[in-house]
């Protein structure tokens, strides 16, 4: 299992489109918005029947904007996994924002995956968050930032995970990304996803 994580806004999506370029398998995800013209790569499923709920259980924003979920507060999840493969009905990568914030979870149950953290400049974040039409449900995202970092931080020392800084101008950022998934990285496939004028921030 390959599973994606970062904050809104740092090129999570682009990254994905590189990793499935490369042959990862992401199955069926949320598709194009002006805004991520690739689209998503996002499972509604996971997104809205498993994350959401389970944030909502920790006295969490489900949204993951407001009040962020104390990873030292976790529900107990038996389940978990089970709900989250049977929403990806087969696929073998996922990508979802949200997952972080739930990264002692991910630590039980999916220990076995290979994790991709992707990274954006904090102010570049916070300049793409406040003009998106669909990130609005808070005022101060430098603090956000600081607190879903401090969680990424968690995943990367708890989980396999490689560490990624998107460039729509530079396929080959992605390489390590790629390697780390057990994929073969395929320049020309990579450039072929990857929309400068997308970028936004």
């Amino acid at each position: 299992m390959i599973i994606v994580v970062g904050m809104g806004r740092s090129g999570t999506s682009m990254t994905c489109g590189v990793l499935e370029a490369c042959g990862a398998d992401f199955g069926k995800t949320i598709g194009p918005h002006p805004e991520n013209p690739r689209g998503f790569y996002e499972h509604r499923d996971v997104r809205d029947k498993v994350i959401k709920p389970i944030l909502r259980r920790a006295g969490a924003d489900p949204l993951g904007q407001t009040k962020l979920p104390d990873p030292d507060q976790m529900p107990i999840e038996p389940n978990f996994r089970r709900a989250i493969e049977s929403c990806l009905d087969g696929a073998t990568a996922m990508k979802c924002a949200k997952a972080m914030l739930l990264w002692p979870l991910f630590v039980e149950h999916f220990p076995d995956a290979r994790y991709v953290v992707v990274r954006r400049d904090r102010q570049q974040i916070v300049e793409s968050c406040e003009r998106t039409t669909f990130m609005k449900h808070r005022s101060n995202w430098g603090a956000w930032h600081d607190g879903n970092l401090k969680r990424l931080e968690e995943v990367k020392a708890n989980l396999d995970a490689v560490e990624v800084w998107p460039d729509p101008t530079d396929p080959e950022v992605f390489r390590e990304a790629v390697e780390h998934c057990g994929l073969e990285f395929d320049e020309d496939a990579v450039a072929a996803t990857l929309i400068p004028e997308a970028w936004h921030g």
